[in-house]
């Protein structure tokens, strides 16, 4: 399994969110300040967590309002409070799991999203686990057209 290319991300994102979105390479490695706020577990068919996908604030405020069709000025109110609403956790949810199409599974032993994870919340053991000691990353500042920018990471087992 490889970490998907920019343009990849790009078009998936593009598709989803029904707008414009620019996706930049950002490295194998965090860049400084880089904290999660929502995760994205991925398993194989046998339930074993191969990776997963994250977003910071300012991203999954920007998704999650642009999937919500909100004002721009919605997805800067989430990071005023620091809180995504359930609608954008939602939305969000939504995002990760098609993404999951990004990454190399076959259809013998496909890869799907286990349930969206929130920092505020607690993360699973098996996923911190990963993010502490990745085998691969990568991540890409990614901007949506009217909502704004942030990070997105792919980190796998």
């Amino acid at each position: 399994m490889t970490v998907p290319m920019p343009a990849a991300v790009r078009e998936s994102l593009m598709m989803m969110l029904g707008r414009e979105v620019r996706v930049d390479d950002a490295g194998p490695v965090p860049p400084a300040g880089a904290v999660p706020v929502a995760l994205g577990p991925y398993v194989d068919g046998t339930d074993t967590l191969i990776g997963c996908c994250w977003v910071d604030l300012p991203l999954g405020a920007a998704m999650g309002a642009a999937m919500s069709m909100a004002p721009g000025s919605a997805a800067e109110q989430c990071l005023t409070t620091g809180v995504l609403p359930a609608e954008y956790q939602d939305n969000l949810q939504e995002v990760l799991r098609i993404a999951s199409s990004l990454l190399d599974g076959d259809e013998s032993n496909p890869v799907r999203l286990r349930s969206l994870e929130l920092l505020e919340t607690g993360l699973a053991d098996d996923t911190l686990g990963l993010l502490a000691d990745p085998r691969a990353g990568g991540f890409f500042t990614v901007e949506v057209e009217d909502y704004g920018a942030g990070l997105l990471s792919f980190t796998l087992a």
